[in-house]
C-alpha cells in the first residue's frame, strides 16, 4: 500500500512544468513566484529591519529585496501569460474562469 505522501511525491514529479511551452514555462514560473512572494511577505511580517524591503533608499546600492521583487513581479506575469494559453486544456465550463483571472494576474 502506498502512502498517500508517496502519492503525491509521485504526482509532483508527474508535473509538466515547462507547459505550455519552454520559452514560457507555466510551472517554473508558479515556483518562482512562490518562493519569491514568500521571502517578500515574510520580510513584511517581520517588520523593519534587513528583512524587509524598501522601494527608496538612501544609498545607491541596489538592495537584494528589490531585485527579489523585480523577480516576483516578471515570473507572476509570466506565470499568468503561461496561464492564459493553458486554459484551452481546461474543462470547457472552466476555461473562461481561467482565461479572465489569468487576464486579470497580468494587471495586478
Amino acid at each position: 500500500m502506498t502512502s498517500a505522501f508517496g502519492k503525491g511525491l509521485k504526482g509532483f514529479r508527474a508535473l509538466k512544468w515547462w507547459t505550455p511551452f519552454s520559452a514560457l514555462p507555466h510551472g517554473i514560473c508558479g515556483v518562482v513566484g512562490l518562493l519569491s512572494g514568500v521571502y517578500l511577505v515574510q520580510g513584511a511580517l517581520l517588520g523593519p529591519g534587513e528583512h524587509s524591503y524598501t522601494l527608496a533608499t538612501e544609498s545607491t546600492e541596489p538592495k537584494m529585496d528589490i531585485l527579489v521583487l523585480y523577480v516576483y513581479v516578471v515570473s507572476s506575469f509570466m506565470n499568468s501569460l503561461a496561464g492564459y494559453f493553458l486554459a484551452d486544456k481546461a474543462p470547457g465550463k472552466f476555461r473562461a474562469v481561467f482565461r479572465n483571472t489569468a487576464v486579470l494576474q497580468m494587471f495586478l
